[in-house]
This record gives C-alpha cells, sequence and structure tokens, in this order.
C-alpha cells in the first residue's frame, strides 16, 4: 500500500508539473486528419510513469527483491528511443531495430537464469512477442485514457498473481505501474490535458510484455492471466493489422481502423470506448486470475474469445447504426 500510494502521488505530482511545463515549452500535439483530438495538447507525460517505475524498480532492487539489471536498462533504452521519437519521427526501421536489440536481451536473460529449457523457435517466438506488444500497445494509444486505464488494469493483475508465487519484486513493479499509470489517468481522462506519447506507451507495451515472460517462466497459468489482461490490445491489433494486409494496405502508414477508432469514427466518446475496453480488459484479467490461482487447467479461457467476438460484433453494430442513421437524416433532407 505505501509504494502504491507514493508511486500514485508522485506520478500525479509529476504530470502536473509536465504539462504545466510543456505547455508553456510549446511542446503540444497539434492534431491532423488522423487525429482523435481537436485542440493542441501537450504530449509526452509517459516519461513520468517511466521515471516512477524506474525509482520503484531501483528501491526493489536496493531492497533485495529483484534482480533486474540487463532487463530494466532494456526497459529505459525503449523510453529514451521512444522520447527521441516524440521529439523529432525516427525511421520505423530504427525504432524496430531497438526494439528488437531490447527484446533479445530480455529473452536471453531469462534463457541464461536457466529455469526452463528453451529451443530456438521459443527463443524467436519471445522475441517477436515483445516486440509485438511494445508496437501493439502503442498503436492502441490513440484516444483520452485507454493506454492508462489498460495499465491499470494489468498492473493490478501483476501483482496479484506474483503475490502467492513468493514474486515479490514483481509484484511491486506491477503495483508501480498501476499506480503510476493511475496517477496520470487523472489528467489524461477525456478530455485529456495531456497526452502519454510514444515513450509511455511503448514503455508500457515492453515491461507487460517481459513481466508475461518472466512470471510465465515461473507459472504458465500466472503469465498467461497476465497476457488476458492485455487482450483487447492484443485483439484490436492483431485484427487490423490481418484486415491492413488482405487489403494490401502499407501496414506502416498511419490510419484510423483500429476498432476503438471506428467506435470514436461512428459517434462514441473517447470516454466510453475507454470504459467498454477498460471493462473487457478487467474481465479478461478475472478470467486469467481465476485460471492462475485456481489451478485450472486446459486452454485458453473460452470468456476472453466470446468476448472478442463481442467486441467485434459491437463495432459492426455501431456502424450500421450510425449509416442508417445518416439515410436517415439524408431521406428527412429530401423530403
Amino acid at each position: 500500500m505505501v509504494v502504491a500510494a507514493a508511486c500514485l502521488v508522485a506520478s500525479a505530482a509529476g504530470v502536473a508539473a509536465f504539462t504545466s511545463w510543456a505547455t508553456r515549452a510549446r511542446l503540444l500535439d497539434v492534431p491532423n486528419e488522423r487525429s482523435s483530438h481537436q485542440v493542441p495538447t501537450p504530449r509526452g507525460a509517459g516519461a513520468i510513469i517511466v521515471i516512477v517505475v524506474a525509482a520503484a524498480g531501483l528501491w526493489s532492487a536496493y531492497a533485495g527483491l529483484i534482480n533486474a539489471g540487463l532487463i530494466g536498462g532494456a526497459a529505459l533504452t525503449i523510453a529514451f528511443i521512444s522520447a527521441i521519437d516524440d521529439a523529432r519521427p525516427l525511421p520505423s526501421a530504427l525504432r524496430l531495430l531497438v526494439h528488437f536489440g531490447c527484446a533479445a536481451i530480455v529473452v536471453l536473460a531469462l534463457v541464461a537464469d536457466g529455469r526452463e529449457v528453451w529451443s530456438w523457435g521459443v527463443i524467436v517466438l519471445a522475441v517477436l512477442w515483445i516486440v509485438g506488444l511494445t508496437n501493439a500497445y502503442n498503436f492502441m494509444d490513440g484516444v483520452d485514457g485507454i493506454s492508462g486505464a489498460q495499465a491499470v488494469v494489468s498492473g493490478i493483475t501483476v501483482a496479484i498473481v506474483c503475490l502467492p508465487l513468493h514474486l515479490t519484486g514483481y509484484a511491486v513493479a506491477g503495483t508501480a505501474v498501476a499506480s503510476a499509470s493511475g496517477g496520470f489517468l487523472l489528467f489524461n481522462w477525456s478530455p485529456a490535458r495531456v497526452f502519454m506519447g510514444d515513450v509511455g506507451a511503448a514503455f508500457l507495451g515492453f515491461v507487460f510484455a517481459a513481466l508475461a515472460l518472466q512470471i510465465g517462466a515461473v507459472s504458465f497459468a500466472a503469465g498467461m492471466a497476465v497476457v488476458l489482461s492485455l487482450w483487447p490490445f492484443l485483439f484490436d491489433t492483431t485484427l487490423t493489422l490481418l484486415r491492413r494486409m488482405a487489403r494490401r494496405e502499407n501496414i506502416f502508414a498511419s490510419h484510423r481502423s483500429h476498432l476503438y477508432q471506428r467506435l470514436v469514427i461512428a459517434g462514441w466518446s473517447h470516454a466510453r470506448v475507454t470504459l467498454v475496453y477498460s471493462a473487457m480488459a478487467a474481465i479478461g484479467a478475472v478470467t486469467g486470475v481465476w485460471w492462475s490461482i485456481a489451478g485450472v487447467s486446459g486452454p485458453v479461457p473460452v470468456a476472453v474469445w466470446v468476448l472478442a467476438a463481442v467486441l467485434y460484433v459491437l463495432v459492426l453494430r455501431v456502424e450500421a447504426a450510425q449509416r442508417s442513421s445518416h439515410r436517415g437524416g439524408a431521406n428527412a433532407a429530401v423530403r
């Protein structure tokens, strides 16, 4: 509780100070035709989340709760390169090269730990998992509150599944991420006064991907609980990527075809979209925690697949209602 309170207060105070400074310095995200916001807004406050979580990590290392020198360094490298990208966009190839390098450091550290045998196929998949979630989290940071709320849900999930396993250091990490993200969310809830930026989103995606692997090396079910808490981001990104590839679109080009973006375009508010995604993430988290703590064996809980179908159908129905409303308005204008 002390760690949670300290991280929450430090994050809120830091984001408040950052917002004031960034506004005066004119470090603003100016809206364009692909933006979901309407007015220039300070961007990059995710750096405060990084600083608070890093401080909690240093405390954990000092207390002997965790030994994450290489992994912590890799996460901070992701934050650093993303901060540069926020200030001056970098080539996507360079960003991906750094992402792959940092992911390889995490996986090789786990291999060196020797808790289990890692085949080359598993090593490659683990690296792809980290790089994939790092970028997926970044892609999903497009409406007010959505990334911060997801971090709160997944951070709490990490803390809950780690305590029974006596992984105190990881539990502290999850608590720090959830609390720091909660402090940020106070300023990012719709209408947002500040944005997270790539520095926060990429960092969070990388941290959650690494934690899922580290926890999964101790308990597969506990690691999967973390993954299940992230399922809305994973499903939305994967489905959107597959749809764009099927349409032969440039997957690296900016777009507004994510499911959450389609809901906003169809008329939903940022707050409503964030609440729906957060609720679905929470259901996935509860399912995963129950699966982990109760020791239930079997495939990934069916509930998550049902929720994925519900989310997709929801988007189709909202879009259909919007088209019907537009047709009705056009017919009324003609009459």
